[in-house]
């Protein structure tokens, strides 16, 4: 073992020494040898006009777009008084003609769309999950890329379909009908890949990339029709990064191979939770989503997440405080990270100063959630049985009213068109013209366009996420169920529960009565902790973060709650 991890600790200089590297993704199929003729028809053209700086700079993304919406908006699609600077009037031009690709169209049924088939069988690969790929992609001075009989250098591939994705992510699609049905065949994350990447950051021109551990082992998004990540000894997930991330030392981890599975992982865990940064997307205790008592046994502490199972998976439970919008620990800053942590380790302990809040008295029933495949993110199953069981569950009259705000207020975490960030470290009531329609959708009562008000109209048409789609006003009432299915996914996995206090949270799935509401420093959401029986050594279990309507933005620390040092197992 000590060899190994020697050897495995060294993998780093190796990689960089390696002055080409041979990407083969296998046999290939004639859907693929298109794919990759057409990158190596455009990517060339790609590569020179600075495709692959769209993904790091902001600004020339937004003037790219800018040149195009000025474009389309002239007589149809012709090409004329750009202003903009050389570099980026050739990307722009490169840009329309990707979006003018025939392959990519609904022309290419007719072929049976060949070309987008190839793109993602290429993306599908096995090669690019696998964990030991990313250091060897990233590090590699060149690469070749070879499928089938065909092959391509890396960065050509990489412009070229990293254009397609951009395309499709950034709206451009849409500008115009002609391309609104470009590459409609392919996912929007169809080219996530932490290899391509994390190979961009470390060729970044100014070397000013900071790669994180936390950014490449927490991946919240789904994945694109494989894994994020993967690795046949689940200890390499940490051991095969170590040597490209940029907070090795500070995270202070190292190779070890006598360690065991649940001894890396919890390693792992503790490092990011000391280290997390809160003005940036480490990984936090709160993206933790505690184990369902359904949940095959295993031998992780109950606030160490399987990192197996993300990297195939992705956590499908968003944590409530996904978009830094809340602050529940508002004037309290994070504790310094305590010393001598291996024993805590052996113990599988973490120690969280903080205070108590109250103690959960009721739960409602989840409702039911139902996934289409491992690629997809599970969906409500009838979104009318879960409004009455909101309904029924906070106890609401037969009458929508102002007194009922603070259940919707919860249901949508405090963010009232589903999409946008809520009202930043802040609490604010709700508009009443606003609150009037959300109270109307949410006990699905008829809403008659004749009767709303100007801003009322507006807020339907342009505020409700998921209905941008449909054109009229008319269209829209007909299907406002599209958003709120996406007020459904956004509490995927999640439900109601009342406290002793009177208090009305949405938490995970996994809580139940007597579990206690917490506020943990340095944590800006509520924690739901389970407290251990006595003779299974005390402390607390964890069962996840929250939103607790009323204590989001500090509003509990000024009843000057006692200090509490919990153990959580």
């Amino acid at each position: 073992m000590e060899e190994k991890s020697l050897q495995v600790a060294q993998m780093r200089t190796v990689f960089s020494r390696a002055a080409h590297v041979y990407v083969w993704l296998g046999p290939g199929s004639i859907e693929t040898a298109k794919a990759m003729d057409f990158a190596t028809r455009v990517g060339t053209r790609a590569l020179a006009v600075g495709a692959l700086d769209l993904w790091s700079d902001r600004q020339l993304r937004e003037q790219v777009t800018q040149n195009i919406k000025d474009r389309v908006s002239s007589v149809e699609v012709q090409v004329h008084n750009d202003r903009s600077m050389i570099m980026t009037r050739e990307l722009t031009d490169f840009i329309f003609d990707i979006l003018r690709e025939p392959g990519l169209h609904e022309v290419a049924k007719l072929e049976g769309r060949s070309l987008e088939i190839g793109i993602k069988e290429v993306m599908q690969c096995e090669y690019w999950h696998r964990i030991w790929i990313i250091q060897e992609i990233s590090l590699a001075q060149e690469a070749t890329v070879l499928c089938g009989e065909k092959a391509i250098p890396l960065d050509v591939l990489d412009a070229t379909f990293s254009t397609v994705s951009h395309c499709i992510r950034s709206g451009l699609r849409r500008l115009h009908h002609e391309t609104q049905d470009f590459a409609s065949g392919l996912s929007a994350n169809f080219y996530e890949c932490i290899a391509l990447t994390t190979r961009r950051k470390h060729r970044c021109k100014d070397q000013s990339e900071i790669l994180r551990l936390a950014d490449i082992v927490y991946q919240a998004g789904i994945p694109p029709g494989r894994p994020h990540y993967s690795a046949s000894d689940p200890r390499d997930i940490v051991f095969g990064l170590l040597g490209v991330v940029t907070d090795r030392e500070a995270l202070g981890l190292q190779v070890d191979y006598n360690m065991t599975r649940a001894a890396v992982f919890t390693a792992l865990t503790r490092a990011l939770i000391y280290n997390g940064v809160e003005n940036l997307r480490a990984y936090h205790l709160d993206q933790c989503v505690p184990k369902q008592r359904w949940d095959p046994p295993d031998s992780l502490p109950s606030w160490v997440p399987d990192w197996e199972a993300i990297g195939k998976y992705g956590p499908d439970v968003y944590p409530i405080n996904y978009f830094r919008a809340f602050n529940a620990t508002a004037k309290i800053s994070t504790p310094p990270r305590p010393r001598n942590c291996n024993e805590d380790d052996i113990r599988g302990l973490l120690r969280c100063p903080g205070c108590y809040v109250d103690i959960v008295t009721d739960v409602m029933q989840p409702p039911q959630w139902k996934k289409r495949d491992n690629w997809t993110s599970s969906r409500i199953v009838d979104v009318e049985a879960w409004l009455i069981s909101i309904r029924d569950f906070a106890k609401l009259g037969p009458d929508p009213s102002p007194e009922e705000d603070y259940v919707w207020r919860t249901i949508m975490l405090d963010r009232y068109d589903g999409i946008t960030r809520p009202n930043r470290f802040q609490a604010k009531p709700i508009d009443d013209e606003k609150a009037f329609i959300i109270r109307k959708i949410m006990r699905r009562m008829p809403i008659v366009a004749e009767s709303l008000t100007e801003a009322q109209r507006h807020y339907i048409c342009f505020e409700l996420s998921s209905l941008s789609h449909f054109e009229t006003l008319d269209q829209k009432l007909e299907y406002i169920v599209e958003w709120l299915k996406l007020i459904g996914s956004v509490d995927r996995g999640r439900t109601l529960f009342k406290t002793n206090k009177g208090m009305f949270g949405l938490g995970h799935e996994a809580i139940q009565r007597e579990d206690i509401v917490c506020l943990l420093w340095g944590m800006r959401s509520p924690i739901i902790l389970r407290p251990r029986a006595d003779e299974a050594g005390g402390g607390f279990t964890f069962v996840g973060d929250a939103y607790v309507d009323g204590i989001m933005y500090g509003e509990f620390l000024e009843t000057t709650p006692a200090h509490v040092d919990f153990k959580i197992y």
